[in-house]
């Protein structure tokens, strides 16, 4: 690492390193993105026009407000099979990511 720049440090010596932890916080955040419900059924309630309306408290209503079990069942698994699906995508790339 004699004469290298700050930048090339950063990039090939720092980003590498915290790469496992970015990753970590990606994934987690993420993931949380989609199940972002107290927000939403405490300030909006969907929102004007079903515009703040997220998959999550979509579900809510369905199966709590509209008796609708079976829907709001289907809409849990669709959730479930996108969260898998992006959370498989990122350990995908995560794996070509860092080598030590």
């Amino acid at each position: 690492m004699d004469g290298a720049s700050s930048l090339h440090k950063f990039f090939k010596l720092t980003l590498p390193g915290l790469s496992p932890i970015l990753f970590y916080t990606f994934v987690v955040n993420i993931i949380q993105a989609f199940q972002a419900f107290g927000q939403v059924k405490i300030l909006t309630q969907g929102g004007p026009g079903e515009s703040t309306n997220l998959l999550v408290y979509s579900i809510y209503r369905d199966a709590f407000f509209n008796y609708r079990f079976g829907s709001a069942a289907a809409q849990s698994v669709v959730l479930f099979a996108i969260i898998i699906i992006l959370t498989l995508i990122m350990f995908r790339v995560e794996k070509k990511g860092v080598k030590y």
